[in-house]
Order: C-alpha cells, then sequence, then structure tokens
C-alpha cells in the first residue's frame, strides 16, 4: 500500500530537528492556556517539569495530592 505524499516523511540533506528553547528555572507556575492548564515545576538540579493538564485530570490531581499525610 502506498502512503499519500503528504504523510511521507522525507529526510532532507543537511538540516537538523528544531531546537526548542530550554524551560528556564523559575518559581511554581499554573496557568490556563487555550483549552489546558498548564503546571511548571521546578525541579532540583535546574529546570522545571512541564505538565499540560485538562480540566478533569486537575480535579484528579488535586484530590490525590490532597490525600497526601504530612
Amino acid at each position: 500500500m502506498k502512503l499519500p505524499e503528504a504523510l511521507c516523511l522525507r529526510r532532507k540533506e543537511g538540516t537538523m530537528a528544531a531546537m526548542k528553547p530550554r524551560t528556564g528555572d523559575g518559581p511554581l507556575e499554573v496557568e490556563r492556556e487555550g483549552r489546558g492548564i498548564v503546571v511548571r515545576i521546578p525541579v532540583e538540579g535546574g529546570g522545571r517539569l512541564v505538565l499540560e493538564l485538562n480540566d478533569a485530570e486537575l480535579t484528579s490531581l488535586k484530590e490525590a495530592l490532597g490525600a497526601v499525610e504530612r
């Protein structure tokens, strides 16, 4: 079966993958972006863990974190 040409991936000589900017260090952030909620958590050693969640996932995460005992 031959794939439509639009779906075929071709490697171009001399090109590199796009480099995405690294998420810099910073405080814990939670903000709504578009249809999702983006959570940026600073991690030990530098950088941040970035999660994109929908409303249901955020509610589940909130409940799970609330259930953790000190």
